[in-house]
């Protein structure tokens, strides 16, 4: 029995030719275990209650981002390798997946020889994030890259929060807020917080679906 026959690998994708396909290629590569799921609530679900040495999820569910889903399974399974599977490619959602703690970023765009390469590389005890995106654009046209706690701290911002409001959800202080605060409109190259939450959204750095109270 090959080792990738006896590791278990989960796939979620809203689109069902899409999973469907890339189901049938890795099953044709050698992967026997492979369970599915089509939002991201029925992937938290699964990965509450099973354990995954592989996930590989598209970004833009029906019901949610699957770049949500990397901290909850790696919390489950620190061991856990975590994918996104997407046909955006950007240095902006590169770095978000980087944040979360993705392994692997590869494009939908790409072949299923590099696909199944890809995961079998990953598969192999690895830091870092590998990416393989054939249309990636120069990574010069990128700002200053935002860390996981700023990203955190905006996407509470893009919901109305204030600082002090989120001092207390992240058990920070305000000053060490208002210090994120500060490194966002820095690196994002904006005026103010609105300049900032829109920037962010048109870089894909928070998900457009957030509203503003």
């Amino acid at each position: 029995m090959s080792k990738i026959s006896q590791r278990r690998i989960l796939v979620v994708d809203d689109h069902h030719i899409i999973r469907a396909g890339l189901i049938s290629a890795l099953s044709a590569h050698g992967w026997s275990d492979i369970s599915q799921a089509t939002s991201l609530r029925s992937a938290n679900e699964l990965i509450a209650k099973e354990s995954f040495d592989l996930i590989l999820t598209d970004n833009y569910l029906g019901d949610g981002e699957g770049l949500n889903l990397a901290q909850p399974a790696q919390r489950h399974n620190p061991e856990v390798k975590v994918a996104l599977f997407t046909f955006e490619a950007n240095w902006a959602l590169i770095e978000r997946a980087r944040a979360l703690g993705f392994t692997l970023f590869i494009s939908k765009e790409s072949s299923i020889n590099t696909i199944m390469t890809a995961l079998d590389d990953l598969t192999q005890a690895r830091d870092g994030l590998a990416i393989y995106a054939p249309s990636l654009p120069r990574k010069s046209a990128i700002i200053t890259p935002l860390t996981k706690s700023e990203i955190e701290v905006l996407s509470l911002l893009s919901q109305g929060l204030t600082a002090r409001e989120i001092a207390v959800i992240r058990y920070n202080s305000e000053a060490t807020i208002k210090s994120h605060v500060a490194a966002i409109l820095r690196k994002l190259g904006s005026r103010n917080r609105v300049e900032a939450i829109q920037k962010a959204r048109e870089l894909s750095l928070i998900s457009t679906s957030q509203i503003e109270y």
